[in-house]
């Protein structure tokens, strides 16, 4: 008798529509942001910007980057390495797109916010946007960077 095979784990499975879901929708992704916002992301974004106090040489993460506005936005403040990070590919090749668009150096990696592939004490901030609604354990998220 063979051992029955184990159940799908729903939090992976979940990641797997989440990151479809945002392939789908990518090419409007950021014409729905600002709609639905009423234009309030950009004020959100800058303000996130200012409170990570970016500096010139410094390393920074994007967890969830999307479209990479958020990334963007911290290259257009100083001049650093930026990182970011997504688990949809579509998202990414936006974000891509943009970064070149605009002259700007945006490392773009795809990959879940649970499993980043960065060694530990690499980075001089991370920041997370709209994504942070997405994730499927927030906790060990905040554990992963916080220490807590």
């Amino acid at each position: 008798m063979t051992p029955a095979s184990p159940l799908p784990d729903p939090k992976t499975r979940k990641a797997r529509q989440v990151s479809r879901m945002f392939g789908t929708i990518a090419p409007t992704y950021d014409l729905l942001n600002h709609l639905l916002s009423m234009n309030m992301d950009r004020l959100w974004r800058r303000k996130a910007v200012k409170s990570l106090s970016p500096r010139d040489g410094g390393a920074y993460l994007d967890i969830c980057t999307g479209t990479g506005d958020l990334a963007l936005a911290v290259l257009a403040r100083v001049k650093c390495r930026m990182l970011g990070m997504d688990f949809s590919r579509p998202m990414l090749d936006i974000a891509r797109g943009k970064a070149e668009k605009r002259g700007r150096r945006l490392t773009l990696c795809e990959a879940d916010a649970l499993h980043l592939p960065i060694a530990d004490a690499s980075i001089d901030g991370a920041m997370v946007a709209f994504g942070v609604r997405n994730f499927e354990d927030l906790t060990r998220v905040w554990a992963k960077f916080t220490g807590f």
